[in-house]
Order: structure tokens, then C-alpha cells, then sequence
């Protein structure tokens, strides 16, 4: 991103998603001892992909920032991995602040982040990626962080429907 002053803000509102995710990890009574040892926000535009999981000092999460942030004001759609993108709490949903995409990214990979700590410093076993030890914590961050700062998803989805529909008649 070439815009400095964007792209300050853009690390400003990941830290916060970051911090509201940690405030709320703390809370578990297994993870009081959770600490983020690594937080990288990567702009590089050849990183495709965020992670979440464990390093060689803990427990940390790397984000994609160039793929996770935008700049425009229409309405869109989130999706999630096809497993579970229909799922009611973690699946896609419907925005028109990509702010709430980028809180969606780091709520998944602050999840894989827990995942591993419950592995590496609880002794949990290790599960599938995407299994229930990761979408046990991934939901609770939902819940309680994201979700309830998203549109009303029967309005926002109408809205996306119009305009996808608006584009598909002027084509």
C-alpha cells in the first residue's frame, strides 16, 4: 500500500482486533497464560495467505494485509472455508466496512493461535486444522468480538443482492 497515512490506520484498527481478541483469550481459564510472542502484518503483495499458529517463541499470527484490506464503500460478501462459511456464528457473512473483514482474519488466526498454544503448552492433542479445537475458540471470538458489530445481515444481503443484480443488467 502506498498510501502511508491508509496504511497506518489499516495496522491501527488489526492491533485493535488483535487486542480485543487477546483481552478476550485471557479470559479462558486455560489460556490465562496465553500471550501473543508474534503479531506481523505482511503487505508484501506476494504473501497470499494469513496464519495463526505457533513459532519458535510462542504462540503468534501473520497477516496477509494486502489481501485483507480494501478500500471502497460497496457492499460485499465474506466468505469462509466451504465447510463451514453457512455456519450461523464463524461462516461469511455480509458488510460494507472492510474493517470487519479484516476482524474476521484475525479472529480465525488468533483461533489457530490458541489451538496450538492448547497444544504445545497444555499437552492437547493435535487435531485437524479447521476441526472442533479450532472452531471452539474461533466461534467464542465470533461471538463475542466480531459478530456483534456486524449489519444487520437480512438488509446488508439485500443490498448485495441488488447490486449484484444492477451489475449483471448493465452487462
Amino acid at each position: 500500500m502506498k498510501d502511508v497515512k491508509l496504511k497506518d490506520k489499516w495496522e491501527v484498527q488489526a492491533y485493535r482486533w488483535v487486542s480485543l481478541c487477546e483481552d478476550e483469550i485471557v479470559t479462558w481459564s486455560d489460556c490465562q497464560e496465553f500471550t501473543l510472542h508474534r503479531c506481523t502484518l505482511d503487505w508484501s503483495v506476494r504473501r497470499k495467505s494469513s496464519r495463526g499458529g505457533w513459532y519458535a517463541s510462542g504462540p503468534g499470527i501473520n497477516i496477509a494485509m494486502n489481501i485483507s484490506v480494501k478500500n471502497f464503500n460497496e457492499v460485499f460478501r465474506v466468505y469462509e472455508y466451504p465447510s463451514f462459511d453457512a455456519h450461523p456464528v464463524i461462516g461469511g457473512f455480509y458488510a460494507e466496512d472492510y474493517n470487519l473483514k479484516l476482524g474476521m482474519i484475525i479472529c480465525h488466526e488468533m483461533a489457530h493461535a490458541v489451538q496450538y498454544f492448547r497444544i504445545k503448552h497444555l499437552g492437547h492433542l493435535r487435531g485437524k486444522p479447521h476441526g472442533v479445537d479450532f472452531k471452539t475458540p474461533y466461534a467464542a471470538l465470533r461471538k463475542k468480538i466480531l459478530n456483534p458489530k456486524l449489519p444487520n445481515q437480512k438488509i446488508t444481503k439485500n443490498k448485495y443482492e441488488e447490486l449484484v443484480n444492477s451489475i449483471v443488467k448493465n452487462t
